[in-house]
């Protein structure tokens, strides 16, 4: 059994007053009485050829497996490799000199020409030829690629590091050349397996005098897909705050250990020294490995069957729920405030009246959502931003800043807010509160007390229903609860434990989280109505454009599906008449509406409300994005 006992290797010391003759593999001998091997540092790498140039445009074809692909994350998207080239390899002569190659990918029926490039032809003579490789030429890059090879990557020199008698080159690929029957072949392949699928050739292990490779393949077999129920549900790798959130979604955490956690990785990335900061990322390791070995159901998205789900929702449609969900807050002053916020936000910030709110979003200069928040009013000179991304959205405050007089910071600590929600509600918060809000507009927030402790009271919420939020003291919580359920007896209050909050009761009404308007901006997103038109602010421009070519190429819609076991996964594609026109970005099972809801970004010329399309096999139906109480006569109670 692997992990009980383990023999340490020095390697400075193995290797002490040893040097390689170049091409001998001298190296090898070492293993032989010492037990090491370079294999238990370098897994199985793919082989595969760099095509360079010399100063006289002759071709240089060499088998490499010293280098691994990096890309650069979203905004930008640029992939490059890191290749390991030995100073007396012609590869490094001509890529310091032109510092450009395409990198090709080899194959299983290529060992012999492998072999044969790897021979110590003489400089300037072609392994392309010698080996007979049919050239590809290339369309960015000078070097050709080979036909041969089923994936041919375009590359250019960024960087150079030496390391001993080695060259560690980065290089940027710019373009790439991909057999047409292999990406046909992924098109209808379960997994897509790219040049993985193509019989790669896998470097395993350099054995006998002289020195040989022996080479290995890919099973396609036993391919292993990731587990589809860890990590963030809607992106490759996500923030830590979309991460968490997708596993609340799941039912991994209560709401408690959801905010916990996010404090804690707030107070670590401020600090992550552990010796000053150890007992925070004590905790937050603990929770964080204790929550996510946690079981749950297969297929726990779509629940009809999830009892206390449907309760839970079913409480907040007919009488009343209450929740702790404390967002983040920035509270944003000076003179300059409305000024400044107008700017960021695309909404008329400066048009807020003292004590009112307003939902708008926050657009990077693509146009493209950042953020979604609500900004309230609740002074003359004071306002407050609620939010999910608080730390992104101080840089990007930063970043934007000119000379405005304006000051920001975060209150999040100083406030917790409850959530008060469904038709009951205003009776309940009547009975505990000390002024009467029966009167109180839709997205106000005013000042208010509960047993002589000054509270404010917001009229909103994010269910579809009646319902209002109470922003305490954290040291009143205790309080507020207490007389949530004293005063709600009479109503059947009960508190929310599971995730219905941020999925059956939003998306019934056509709430979005930022999670779903990830990569779009207003226009497609449906938001056209947030937006101030008569003043500026960031990502204006890019938006006229589009509206001035005709709209938005793409529209958020909503789907219904009436298959209550329909096994769907996020960023699955929407097809119509075999067509793709577009991909699912999220999904719930609605207990209003009885049926599988979800929203998808679909071409806007391929499809309309009403129309019948498929996704994952399933017949689905598109339409509005609000499928619950369209005139809003609940929430106007």
């Amino acid at each position: 059994m692997y992990g009980q006992e383990f023999k340490f290797f020095d390697l400075l010391e193995i290797f002490k007053n040893r040097e390689e003759v170049e091409g001998t593999g001298e190296c090898v001998d070492v293993y032989d009485y010492t037990d090491f091997n370079m294999r238990w540092i370098e897994p199985p790498i793919p082989i595969y050829y760099i095509s360079t140039l010399d100063e006289y445009g002759n071709s240089n074809v060499a088998p490499i497996s010293l280098g691994t692909c990096c890309w650069g994350e979203h905004p930008w998207g640029r992939h490059y490799y890191t290749i390991g080239v030995q100073h007396t390899r012609n590869t490094n002569r001509n890529l310091k000199l032109n510092k450009e190659c395409v990198i090709s990918y080899a194959n299983a029926r290529q060992l012999k020409e492998s072999t044969i490039a790897c021979c110590p032809l003489p400089y300037g003579i072609s392994e392309m030829d010698v080996a007979k490789f049919t050239p590809l030429p290339s369309k960015k890059v000078k070097p050709a690629g080979i036909k041969e090879c089923i994936s041919n990557l375009e590359a250019r020199v960024i960087d150079e590091v030496e390391v001993s008698n080695t060259t560690i080159f980065v290089v940027e690929i710019v373009g790439m050349s991909v057999d047409k029957e292999a990406l046909d072949r992924d098109r209808h392949s379960k997994y897509q397996l790219g040049i993985g699928g193509t019989d790669l050739v896998f470097e395993m292990s350099l054995t006998g005098s002289p020195a040989r490779m022996n080479y290995g393949l890919i099973d396609q077999n036993r391919i292993l897909p990731c587990p589809s129920t860890i990590g963030d549900e809607k992106e490759w790798k996500g923030s830590f705050e979309s991460w968490m959130t997708s596993e609340l979604h799941r039912g991994r955490m209560t709401k408690k250990e959801y905010k916990r956690l996010m404090l804690l990785n707030k107070s670590w990335i401020r600090n992550s020294n552990p010796a000053a900061n150890g007992e925070v990322k004590k905790e937050l390791t603990e929770l964080l490995r204790e929550m996510i070995w946690r079981p749950i159901r297969d297929n726990d998205y779509v629940r009809k069957n999830d009892v206390q789900a449907g309760k839970e929702h079913n409480y907040v449609r007919n009488s009343v729920g209450y929740y702790d969900f404390t967002h983040e807050l920035m509270e944003v002053t000076g003179k300059d405030a409305a000024k400044f916020l107008d700017r960021m936000m695309v909404g008329g910030v400066s048009k807020i009246k003292t004590t009112q709110a307003k939902y708008m979003t926050m657009l990077n200069r693509d146009g493209i959502i950042i953020d979604d928040v609500i900004v309230f009013r609740p002074e003359e000179d004071k306002y407050w931003v609620s939010t999910l991304k608080i730390d992104k959205m101080f840089i990007w405050f930063d970043m934007n800043k000119q000379d405005e007089d304006v000051s920001y910071r975060e209150i999040t600590c100083d406030k917790t807010m409850y959530a008060v929600q469904g038709p009951d509600s205003r009776k309940v918060l009547n009975a505990v509160l000390e002024k009467d809000i029966t009167d109180q507009k839709f997205y106000t927030i005013c000042d208010n007390a509960i047993d002589g402790h000054p509270v404010k009271i917001a009229r909103c919420g994010y269910t579809g229903e009646l319902g209002y939020e109470i922003y305490c003291d954290p040291d009143n919580e205790l309080l507020v609860e207490t007389k949530l359920e004293e005063c709600g007896k009479e109503y059947n209050i009960q508190r929310i434990t599971t995730d219905v909050i941020i999925t059956s009761l939003p998306k019934e009404k056509g709430y979005v989280l930022m999670s779903d308007l990830e990569r779009l901006n207003p226009l497609e997103a449906g938001f056209d109505w947030t937006i101030d038109w008569s003043k500026d602010f960031i990502g204006r421009d890019v938006l006229e454009k589009i509206k001035a070519e005709g709209g938005p190429k793409r529209t958020m819609m909503g789907f219904m599906i009436d298959d209550a076991k329909a096994a769907l996964q996020f960023e699955g594609k929407v097809f119509k008449d075999t067509k793709k026109i577009g991909r699912i970005t999220c999904y719930t099972y609605g207990y209003t509406v009885e049926k599988v809801i979800g929203y998808c970004l679909i071409d806007t010329d391929a499809a309309k409300p009403g129309d019948t399309v498929s996704i994952h096999g399933y017949k689905a139906v598109l339409s509005d994005r609000v499928f619950y109480d369209p005139e809003n006569a609940r929430i106007r109670g």
